[in-house]
């Protein structure tokens, strides 16, 4: 999930794998600054190793786009964005379980 610093609305994009993100954020910051006529000027995450790859750092010295990162496995250090995901994943979890359905039929498991 990406999500605007400004007016904190989220943009979800489901993945398999963590090399996806890349792919994701490409997607995210042409639909952004199409819809904001706004470039993205930083990207705020975690250390995670799906921020690490060599494409994306590249990717974003070429847009000019800035990196800041969290303090990792701190809650108090946590985005806007890592908070929405785990109410996401805890609403997720809630509906399956009322349902009796298991965490299989969740995109993100």
């Amino acid at each position: 999930m990406f999500n605007d610093g400004y007016s904190c609305f989220p943009a979800v994009y489901f993945i398999g794998r963590r090399s996806d993100v890349f792919g994701a954020f490409k997607r995210y910051k042409a639909w952004a600054e199409n819809i904001t006529g706004q470039k993205i000027g930083i990207l705020r995450g975690h250390r995670g190793g799906e921020y690490k790859s060599v494409e994306l750092h590249k990717f974003l010295a070429g847009a000019g786009i800035w990196r800041e990162h969290s303090i990792r496995d701190t809650l108090q250090k946590l985005d806007v964005a890592e908070r929405m995901n785990c109410k996401l994943d805890e609403g997720i979890g809630t509906l399956l379980s009322q349902y009796g359905l298991s965490r299989a039929w969740w995109v993100l498991k």
